[in-house]
C-alpha cells in the first residue's frame, strides 16, 4: 500500500483468530488505512487478509472517480476499467518466486559492494510502523496516528 499510496497517516484495525488454526499470529485483519494526498486531501485504503478463504484470494482493487484497477494475482491478471474501455493485460508468465530470489540477489550485491539497496530504511520503517498501527488498533480497539509510533 505504501508503494501505491505513500505514507500513511492513521490506521483502524480489527484482527482475530477465528478459524482454529495452530498459529502464532493474528488469521484474519482489515484494516483501514488513511493516505494523505498532495492536496492536503485524505483517502481511505480498505485492507483485508486473512488465512480462511478458499480457495485462497490475492487481490487489489484502487478505485478511482475516472475508472479502476483490478489485479488478481492468483489469476495473474490486471484489468483496467477507464470510462466504457475496458483491458486486460495477461501475467501469466510472472514467475513470483523469481521476485524473491531477485530481491535476495539485490540484497547480497549490496553486502558486497556496499550499495544502497533499492528499498532503503525510511520505507521500511514506514512499512513497520502499518504493521505495529495495525497490531495496536487491533488490541485497543482505537484508531492510530503513525506520528504517535516511535521506532
Amino acid at each position: 500500500l505504501q508503494w501505491i499510496f505513500g505514507k500513511p497517516v492513521n490506521v483502524f484495525s480489527v484482527s482475530g483468530n477465528k478459524a482454529g488454526l495452530k498459529v502464532d499470529v493474528e488469521d484474519l485483519q482489515s484494516s483501514l488505512f488513511s493516505f494523505m494526498t498532495d492536496d492536503g486531501s485524505v483517502i481511505p485504503v480498505y485492507c483485508h487478509t486473512d488465512f480462511l478463504q478458499f480457495p485462497p484470494a490475492h487481490r487489489i482493487k484502487i478505485v478511482g472517480s475516472k475508472g479502476r484497477v483490478e489485479a488478481d494475482f492468483n489469476a495473474a491478471e490486471t484489468v483496467i476499467f477507464s470510462g466504457d474501455e475496458k483491458r486486460v493485460i495477461d501475467h501469466s508468465d510472472f514467475i513470483r518466486n523469481d521476485m524473491f530470489i531477485e530481491e535476495l540477489k539485490d540484497f547480497m550485491e549490496c553486502v558486497k559492494s556496499r550499495k544502497q539497496p533499492n528499498t532503503g530504511i525510511e520505507e521500511a520503517l514506514i512499512s513497520l510502523r502499518m504493521a505495529l498501527g495495525s497490531k495496536i488498533s487491533a488490541e485497543e480497539n482505537r484508531q492510530v496516528k503513525m506520528e504517535e509510533l516511535k521506532i
